[in-house]
């Protein structure tokens, strides 16, 4: 028999603690015990969702576990849902799939539950999902396609691209695409709000003429988007339609655009903008920090302009503060004599021409 004395008696002695420790502790980490594998198994005393997400790592999960008996959630295929599996909670993002199948009987979607999960190109809608679109607008979603089957009553899908039923109202483009080009289909009435949010691929969107409303952030931060062809029955840009899409340079507004929303235009590259006679409100903000814009003209002599419509950079204080490199708006205004642009320009210091 060996026996050990002195340092090695007390090491061996840690060595067995500390194994001791590792069998009664690690069985209740489920994402530690399984960590080769990258599954998560989540214990019962863990509720609420933003545990699951600060407790473990979800952006390397390969599966979910989840006991019959846990009191709030549930697992369908190592995905993790709700106790009534009504609920799509999260997507193991690091699964290897390009496609997937909402189960039968789910009707929401979490808005962070495909999020990160690269491989998945194609999601196919059931007729039980109802609420969704948090989800599939998340920026950090990877989708190509969608896929809805005829029998759901609230969405169908075109070409790949999330609609409404009727398919008047486009809801979600795929932000995994990688097209620098889309035409909207034929027949489209309305794009919904952030359909195109942050789909950094596209260069130029071209819209049918059965389009009459872009609505809150429809084409928001889209930082790559150079051209817009509108449609000729645009009746209303919502707020923050095109916010942020800082390589936006050319536009022209259509005849019969009754309103501009707040930061409509905020930080696009444009030069020149034509307000047409039809436009009776332009919201705050609408053109602010377009710092290279240099004239804009007015056809309508009673159109109301909120505050701040064309608010500029202090280019010496942003440099100061932030390293930012610009320079203030040098604007000329191109109004009629009486009408509220005239008034806005003068109230504001921006140079005139008149047009009558």
């Amino acid at each position: 028999m060996v026996h050990l004395r002195g340092k090695s008696t007390i090491l061996w002695r840690n060595l067995i603690v500390w194994l001791v420790a590792a069998l009664l502790i690690f069985p209740q980490i489920g994402y530690a015990q399984d960590a080769l594998k990258e599954y998560i198994t989540i214990p019962n005393t863990i509720t609420d969702l933003s545990d699951v997400d600060e407790c473990y790592k979800p952006s390397s999960c390969s599966g979910y576990q989840v006991d019959s008996s846990h009191p709030c959630f549930s697992a369908i295929d190592s995905v993790l849902f709700s106790k009534d599996q009504k609920t799509l909670l999260r997507y193991p993002n690091k699964r290897i799939a390009s496609a997937y199948v909402i189960p039968d009987g789910t009707t929401a979607i979490d808005e962070n539950a495909f999020e990160f999960a690269d491989g998945l190109q194609m999601i196919t809608l059931t007729a039980s999902v109802t609420d969704c679109l948090e989800a599939f607008q998340n920026p950090n979603s990877s989708f190509v396609n969608f896929h809805v089957l005829p029998e759901n009553p609230h969405y169908s899908s075109v070409d790949g691209v999330l609609y409404s039923k009727n398919q008047k109202r486009l809801l979600v483009y795929p932000r995994g695409r990688t097209h620098t080009h889309f035409s909207i289909a034929e027949g489209t009435e309305a794009i919904g709000d952030s359909a195109f949010y942050r789909c950094d691929n596209l260069n130029v969107i071209n819209m049918p003429d059965t389009v009459s409303s872009i609505e809150n952030d429809a084409f928001g931060a889209m930082c790559c988007l150079t051209s817009v062809e509108f449609s000729k029955g645009l009746k209303e840009l919502g707020d923050g339609a095109f916010d942020l899409c800082t390589n936006l340079r050319d536009i022209i507004l259509p005849e019969g655009l009754l309103e501009i929303g707040e930061q409509a235009f905020s930080e696009a590259r444009l030069t020149h903008i034509h307000i047409p006679k039809t436009v009776q409100t332009i919201g705050s903000d609408a053109f602010s920090y377009c710092n290279l814009l240099t004239s804009v003209y007015f056809e309508n002599k009673n159109v109301t302009i909120k505050d701040d419509v064309f608010t500029s950079f202090d280019a010496a204080a942003a440099e100061e503060t932030f390293g930012w490199k610009g320079k203030p708006i040098v604007l000329t205004m191109y109004v009629y004599h009486g009408s509220t642009a005239e008034k806005y320009a003068v109230a504001n210091g921006y140079a005139m021409q008149y047009l009558d």
